[in-house]
């Protein structure tokens, strides 16, 4: 009986891109407009910079902001830099409408001595200010965390599609990179059969044959008189 092998590979690959593509531009724009409600307000510049951007042909969502101010925001900057060697001391900026801008040079100052010039600014026009870092918001970063659960929920649901995705199941072992982890698997198993479709097709089962086994042969014995010469 002959075996008929339909190959709908193509439709399957669209399929699987369609249903990641769905779950990138869901969580990215759930992350983004969590990012931007964890910002801090008080004009509102910087939350309105958040963006994302699915690149369709790599499969991944990127979510930022071009303003500079989200970068002080996420990791903090001077002695409150999360990621430490921030410029100690205090150092003096002038605020241009949202547009600080500090003095060339990095020079820092005491608080006191900061104070002081601040003062002297300020008598001359200028709206001065002097700081020894901005503490660390970590917006995007509470984002992420936050969405946890919502990623997780919009990923079994796109993903559904795919045998045993959801498998993975929820829980308190559950992590996102593991239920990705666990897709994808399943997803490359899945393209590399569409890549060789015979693999696919049922294998003829050849009954195995016993292997022939040696006779054997009786030991020859020896004579007694050769027994008595040695």
């Amino acid at each position: 009986m002959g075996v008929t092998f339909e190959d709908n590979s193509e439709n399957c690959k669209n399929a699987i891109k369609a249903s990641a593509l769905a779950f990138l531009y869901e969580i990215g724009g759930e992350i983004r407009s969590q990012t931007q409600r964890n910002s801090r307000r008080k004009t509102g510049r910087t939350a309105g910079t958040y963006e994302y951007m699915v690149d369709e042909n790599e499969l991944a969502v990127h979510i930022g902001s071009n303003d500079v101010n989200a970068i002080w925001e996420e990791f903090g900057t001077g002695e409150h830099s999360i990621k430490g060697g921030g410029r100690k001391g205090y150092w003096v900026f002038v605020d241009n409408g949202g547009q600080p801008q500090a003095p060339k040079g990095g020079k820092t100052y005491t608080k006191k001595e900061a104070k002081r010039i601040v003062a002297i600014m300020r008598k001359k026009g200028l709206n001065a200010y002097y700081t020894n870092g901005k503490t660390a918001n970590r917006p995007l970063y509470r984002a992420f965390t936050a969405t946890e659960g919502k990623i997780q929920s919009v990923a079994e649901r796109c993903f559904s599609n795919i045998g045993g995705a959801s498998s993975s199941g929820g829980g308190k072992d559950w992590s996102l990179k593991n239920y990705i982890n666990d897709i994808k698997s399943k997803t490359d198993k899945l393209e590399s059969a569409m890549d060789d479709p015979s693999s696919l097709a049922p294998q003829p089962h050849m009954p195995s044959i016993p292997h022939a086994k040696a006779p054997k042969l009786p030991k020859a014995k020896t004579p007694k008189i050769l027994k008595n010469l040695k």
